[in-house]
């Protein structure tokens, strides 16, 4: 018998509450979580033709039907958060279809302008700086719940997550990620990178099956800062 993949074992196992569902995108696919109205997960690939491409970001937002009618621009609006993406535009340069994909709420969580727009966008760019090394890279990218109370937008049933996280696999021997608070953060951004265990214990979630426990539960900050983001 063929084994049931992860993320359709999840998404069984949750279809009968009708609070998570399972998609892909162009460019991305996720589980999405209507208790929160938004992804609890995307997952990505990173090759140098997203990074490169010529396709200029659109900044146009769109309601994704077919997940949540119900998160809009006006969601988000004087919220007083960012729409920060999961996924970010700047790997998403590969074609139209891809940038567009990108700008659905499906890809969107609340953050803080300061996060967003200075310590999270430079973690996405370091991300991007691994392809300088590989030829691409496979990542996890979410919102991190509090387990028992969580504040909503303004007007809005839409949760604020009190962290984010970036999970990233480059073959069976590296793999790591970082766990942020969602606020303005340090400029040594090195010191939010964890394991990938770290992440998993978080989330509830098992990111790369198969991947040895040892790489999962350690990782060489120094070999990562001086070899991987070099």
């Amino acid at each position: 018998m063929k084994s049931i993949s992860l993320l359709l074992l999840i998404t069984l196992l949750f279809s009968c509450s009708g609070k998570l569902v399972s998609y892909k995108k162009e460019c991305y696919e996720g589980l999405y979580s209507h208790k929160h109205h938004q992804s609890v997960f995307v997952k990505y690939s990173i090759k140098k033709a997203d990074i490169s491409g010529r396709t200029k970001r659109s900044n146009n937002f769109k309601v994704d039907p077919q997940i949540d009618s119900t998160v809009s621009f006006n969601s988000y609006k004087k919220s007083g958060y960012d729409r920060g993406h999961l996924k970010p535009a700047g790997t998403s340069k590969a074609s139209k279809a891809d940038m567009k994909a990108s700008f659905l709420f499906t890809n969107i969580s609340p953050q803080v302008p300061e996060f967003n727009r200075k310590g999270w966008k430079f973690i996405e760019t370091k991300t991007r700086s691994i392809l300088n090394n590989y030829d691409s890279i496979m990542v996890y990218s979410g919102p991190i719940f509090n387990k028992f109370r969580n504040d909503k937008l303004p007007n809005s049933e839409i949760t604020i997550p009190k962290r984010f996280f970036k999970a990233i696999y480059i073959n069976d021997s590296i793999a790591f990620g970082f766990v942020c608070p969602n606020k303005q953060l340090e400029k040594n951004i090195f010191q939010y990178l964890v394991s990938i265990d770290e992440i998993e214990k978080l989330i509830n979630q098992d990111l790369f099956e198969g991947l040895d426990k040892a790489v999962e539960s350690e990782i060489d900050t120094t070999y990562l800062i001086n070899k991987v983001f070099h």
